[in-house]
């Protein structure tokens, strides 16, 4: 990971977009030797400001597996 990327990127995009500071603090020592991701639930239950409203399933979809 390149840090002064990752700080530039948190700096100029994340906190300019309202992304909630202390959750990027939290982050920064998760991230710092790994290639982390998170899900959008992941965003929205640490109260990250990157999802301000979920919204529900438009569309039903087909969870059930086939039997063969």
């Amino acid at each position: 990971m390149d840090h002064a990327l990752t700080e530039r990127i948190f700096q100029e995009y994340y906190l300019r977009a309202g992304v909630c500071a202390t959750w990027l603090d939290r982050l920064r020592p998760i991230i710092q030797h790994s290639d982390y991701r998170q899900t959008g639930q992941n965003f929205w239950e640490n109260e990250s400001g990157i999802i301000t409203e979920p919204i529900g399933n438009p569309y039903a979809r087909g969870t059930e597996r086939q039997n063969y």
